[in-house]
């Protein structure tokens, strides 16, 4: 009550106070009445009649002041509104009439400031998208829309959002099956194959210049978040041109070309630029057989994308 006190009106407060003080009284009264005159039976039945009047009277003054304050709040936090349902064009109500309906006061205001802009409740799934509506008022005041379709309002063109919204985009994807060539696709032609969005369509093109080129189109499983049934939708739309990789030059790419390839790791890369560094420059992938940071995985995968030629005169080894 103490915490509330300050949340008063001035003359609720003063009101607050004199009654306390009148309490005080009262009991410093009954405290040292016994010392001024010995009570009698008939007047201690009176006395106990009079007490119990006057606490009568305090807890009815604490009530009426915490319903007064209840009422100007509207809705106590975590309260499930009180609720009177009634046929409503949400168009045109009022802010009384929507908290009558058990409506939030700031739902209420979402609503008014939503028409202040132009904007048109046409529907109840629009009444529904109001910011700050819940799932039971919802269910229990879609029954009462009452919508004026007639209105003068709804001549009125769409604001650009409600039309986005209303209008589906058109679709741009291939309606049959069209092979595509892995190697040479940009992002805006993989997204027009169907499940292939934004985002997986930045994946493959950026797992594609990470590998030099894909081999095969069953290399498309690697991309993190393709699964089975993804690339089973995805395979008879792809074909792999291998003529179009572009092969690392393993006897003068460096350290760090060598390791940013998604089939070598740091330690495979530096054991072959330690190994051509010892023997002046490699021939063949076998030559790294005997290594133990490579297995015969690693030499079938890596095949197609290392370039065993020789050094051309003049270049210079890269870092």
């Amino acid at each position: 009550m103490w915490k509330e006190f300050f949340y008063y009106t001035r003359r609720e407060r003063i009101s607050l106070l004199v009654l306390l003080v009148a309490i005080a009284c009262s009991f410093a009264y009954s405290a040292f009445s016994p010392f001024l005159k010995p009570p009698s039976r008939d007047s201690t039945a009176i006395g106990c009649g009079a007490d119990s009047a006057f606490r009568a009277m305090c807890d009815s003054f604490f009530i009426a002041l915490r319903e007064e304050k209840n009422t100007r709040k509207v809705f106590k936090k975590g309260e499930e509104p009180k609720r009177e349902l009634f046929s409503f064009d949400p168009n045109t109500a009022d802010s009384i009439q929507f908290i009558r309906l058990g409506l939030r006061p700031y739902v209420a205001s979402n609503i008014l400031r939503y028409r202040r802009k132009g904007g048109v409740i046409r529907n109840a799934a629009k009444f529904a998208s109001i910011y700050g509506m819940d799932s039971v008022s919802v269910r229990l005041l879609t029954p009462c829309l009452a919508i004026d379709t007639t209105a003068p309002i709804f001549g009125k063109p769409l604001r650009r959002a409600d039309s986005l919204r209303a209008t589906p985009p058109l679709s741009n994807k291939f309606k049959d099956t069209v092979v595509i060539e892995l190697n040479a696709a940009d992002t805006a032609l993989l997204r027009r194959v169907p499940g292939i969005g934004a985002g997986f369509a930045a994946k493959i093109v950026g797992f594609r210049q990470a590998l030099g080129g894909f081999v095969s189109a069953t290399q498309l499983r690697e991309i993190p978040g393709v699964g089975d049934s993804l690339f089973t939708q995805w395979q008879p739309w792809f074909m792999a041109d291998r003529s179009l990789i572009n092969r690392i030059p393993v006897n003068s790419a460096g350290i760090t070309r060598l390791r940013n390839h998604p089939y070598l790791n740091f330690y495979q890369a530096k054991v072959i630029y330690e190994l051509r560094k010892e023997r002046g420059s490699l021939h063949s992938l076998r030559e790294l057989a005997l290594l133990e940071e490579f297995c015969e995985t690693d030499f079938i995968r890596l095949e197609p994308y290392l370039d065993f030629g020789e050094i051309e005169k003049g270049k210079q080894e890269g870092r």
